[in-house]
């Protein structure tokens, strides 16, 4: 992400991808639009979590109660992180 978002007011925010952290849903130039006062987890559903201070996109898997990215071995996060909200849109191109 651009900057590491911080908690909002608004109910959506917009940022920027830079990242190839979930490629397959969100590629880095993408923008995505996260809903800040979704933060309940729904299996299958994408999320921007801030972990260790950066801010990065993961799809929830209810099943082991983790974030995944596309490499799921390589970078699940089991917490602790902070939900910034759910993904609702991505923009590939504007």
């Amino acid at each position: 992400m651009e900057d590491t978002p911080k908690r909002s007011a608004a109910p959506y925010i917009v940022l920027r991808v830079v990242t190839e952290d979930l490629a397959s849903v969100a590629p880095g130039g993408t923008m995505i639009v996260t809903n800040c006062a979704d933060q309940v987890l729904i299996h299958d559903a994408c999320y921007v979590v801030r972990d260790r201070g950066s801010a990065k996109v993961r799809r929830y898997c209810q099943r082991t109660n983790l974030l995944l990215g596309d490499d799921a071995r390589r970078s699940p996060l089991a917490g602790p992180f902070d939900i910034v909200g759910r993904v609702v849109s991505v923009i590939r191109d504007l």
